[in-house]
């Protein structure tokens, strides 16, 4: 028998490392550490980081006075939990149950997942875009010329990071004007990295990701969570940052928090100084015997942080 204590040391990384297949929002969204559930961010607009006053000093040595416009912007941490019930013992453990612990984290850590790629794929649709000229399916389509290059030069930062939907991409990596842009007489289609050369930017995002759109109730209809989208976007390249450090938007992630549900001695398994908290706890009422019950969640926002550096296509499958 594996007693509680022998086992909290190896659970914690389940919940932190273990990400969905196909997703993409926790590599494309800055991390802003947070320490109150409360506060405020700078939000970058043009006048604020693109000013092109001539700093010249007077006759009288005097310094010339710029005015900058104030976008201090509030955000508030809200709270995403889930929690299962599992029929097994936690004050004494089996090989066995331990994996079945494990299963418990990563699945309540999967659906939180795919309810931030969700969130991430809603933010992104509130950026300003433009329709392409000619669908991209068509083969007389220029998407490089007639709708990739002006949207980059749309971007106040030079973009380095594309997100294309699987379909898009699919489409796009088989057009006849992007094909005629590649390096290499290898048959098949523009790889991913290829393709990264030909839009000037260092990283490609497709995400693969899907989910059940169907309403409650009815028969499964799965589908792509991010859509047929296309944007482009400056990310700040170190992920995690500061409130006042610039790119396009990020995550602004409590550290150290509770959640309600779960009695105050419950087991805590990964504690919240990364952001995720995994607690668990017994509950004699469920179930016939009794049930153990596995608890994960996380406190953040999901903000715009420079409405100026992220710019989308739309219309690119007709």
């Amino acid at each position: 028998m594996l007693h509680i204590q022998n086992v909290i040391g190896f659970l914690p990384g389940t919940s932190i490392s273990y990400k969905c297949e196909g997703g993409i929002a926790h590599q494309l969204f800055n991390e802003i550490p947070a320490d109150l559930e409360t506060g405020t961010y700078t939000r970058f607009g043009k006048e604020l980081i693109f000013s092109m006053e001539d700093p010249s000093m007077s006759r009288l040595g005097e310094a010339r006075e710029i005015d900058f416009s104030e976008y201090q912007e509030s955000y508030m941490a809200k709270p995403y939990a889930l929690k299962t019930a599992l029929p097994l013992d936690l004050a004494n453990l089996t090989p066995t149950n331990v994996n079945r612990v494990q299963q418990g984290i990563t699945g309540l850590t999967d659906t939180l997942d795919r309810w931030y790629e969700k969130q991430g794929a809603a933010l992104c649709a509130t950026f300003s875009s433009t329709a392409v000229a000619k669908a991209w399916t068509d083969p007389t389509s220029t998407p490089l010329k007639s709708d990739i290059k002006p949207a980059r030069a749309k971007l106040a930062m030079p973009a380095n990071v594309a997100v294309i939907g699987k379909r898009v991409f699919d489409v796009l990596v088989n057009n006849p004007e992007i094909v005629a842009q590649r390096n290499t007489a290898a048959a098949g289609t523009v790889t991913k990295e290829e393709l990264a050369k030909i839009l000037e930017v260092k990283e490609i995002l497709v995400p693969e990701m899907k989910g059940n759109t169907a309403v409650k109730g009815r028969a499964e209809v799965l589908d792509y969570i991010w859509g047929d989208v296309f944007l482009f976007a400056y990310r700040n390249p170190v992920m995690e940052i500061g409130p006042e450090q610039i790119t396009f938007a990020a995550r602004i992630s409590l550290q150290e928090f509770g959640l309600k549900g779960a009695p105050t001695d419950a087991v805590v398994y990964a504690a919240a100084d990364k952001g995720t908290l995994v607690r668990a706890w017994e509950n004699p009422n469920r179930g016939f015997s009794g049930a153990s019950m596995i608890q994960v969640g996380r406190k953040y926002d999901l903000k715009k942080i420079g409405p100026d550096l992220a710019w989308r296509l739309t219309g690119m499958l007709g």
